[in-house]
């Protein structure tokens, strides 16, 4: 049976994002949402959107999603902050040569405790990473996973397993078809470019191995993550890649950056405006996707993290005794 999640990256940093999540979530597009506790107002933010879920009886789950680079560090590591503060550099700006492993897995286990006790009997769904760095340097990958391991450990009577990632292996490595809206490379690798730290791209490309490192840990993930959404908001990208999809029987999450409404100055985080109409323009596209008879005729199975099949199919990964 081939596995589909719909997630939606960046609850809780602004109204913008909530509204344009909130709207997909009532269409019936989004099915998970990977939500920030590192802004001033995530915690308020997150309480709303678990009586946003009750009072409307709506049925998704909640993950984290764990930044270094936007809001707030928790733990007021000095090599995560701004000299004097605790506030995360601009992603372009951020120098992460000083950046230690174990400050990483520290950050990762306050953000996931944090959010353990805002949501209460509410499992955490997944862990996502904002703008991906962790999964562009190898060490960085590993003191992710690290991090995962302890707050499962600490939590063992309530995560009988660890909470699953996001998947390390990128769309291009599925062997399918993905339409290249906006030149040669996409959007998303464009963003890394600007990051100034794909210096380490060999490390990036290093799919397998960081595979095999969460399998040792028994940390699941699902096999591929359709990341070429990102930057190009066309349903006919969309129904492409679904098109593409019927065909193979692997688990993958689409990944969407959502948006809806009025723009007031706080909620840009001083980000250029134009991003967020590509945010609007990425909620239009998934509103008009006919998903519902896309998903009845490919026999597709809408899940969540948690109840991902643990099948482990991934092509050319080494078996493991």
């Amino acid at each position: 049976m081939k596995q589909l999640i719909l997630t939606a990256d960046d609850y809780g940093a602004s109204n913008f994002i909530d509204r344009g999540i909130e709207r997909a979530i009532r269409a019936g597009r989004i099915n998970t949402v990977s939500a920030f506790v590192t802004h001033q107002d995530s915690e308020e933010r997150i309480k709303n959107l678990l009586k946003f879920r009750q009072e409307n009886g709506l049925d998704f789950s909640i993950g984290l999603h764990f930044s270094m680079t936007s809001g707030n560090a928790m733990t007021g590591i000095s090599t995560l902050t701004a000299k004097n503060n605790h506030i995360f550099r601009e992603a372009q700006n951020y120098k992460f040569r000083g950046t230690k492993n174990e400050e990483i897995t520290a950050e990762l286990i306050t953000q996931l405790d944090f959010l353990e006790n805002i949501l209460g009997e509410t499992p955490i769904d997944h862990v996502s990473n904002h703008h991906g760095i962790v999964y562009l340097d190898l060490s960085f990958f590993d003191a992710f996973l690290n991090g995962i391991e302890v707050f499962t450990k600490n939590n063992q009577e309530k995560y009988k397993n660890p909470i699953p990632i996001r998947s390390p292996r990128p769309w291009s490595q599925t062997g399918l078809k993905a339409k290249k809206f906006d030149g040669l490379i996409f959007p998303i690798i464009k963003e890394g470019l600007k990051l100034g730290i794909w210096k380490k791209f060999l490390q990036a490309k290093k799919f397998t191995e960081k595979e095999i490192n969460a399998k040792l840990k028994a940390i699941n993930h699902p096999d591929f993550l359709a990341d070429t959404i990102y930057g190009q908001p066309f349903t006919e990208n969309l129904v492409g890649l679904l098109e593409n999809y019927q065909e193979k029987f692997f688990s993958s999450e689409f990944m969407f950056h959502l948006g809806e409404g009025e723009n007031d100055e706080n909620d840009l985080h001083g980000i250029d405006k134009k991003y967020f109409e590509k945010r609007e323009k990425e909620l239009n596209a998934l509103l008009e996707l006919p998903l519902e008879n896309i998903i009845q005729n490919f026999e597709i199975q809408l899940t969540n993290f948690t109840n991902l099949n643990k099948q482990w199919n991934l092509p050319n990964t080494p078996q493991l005794s």
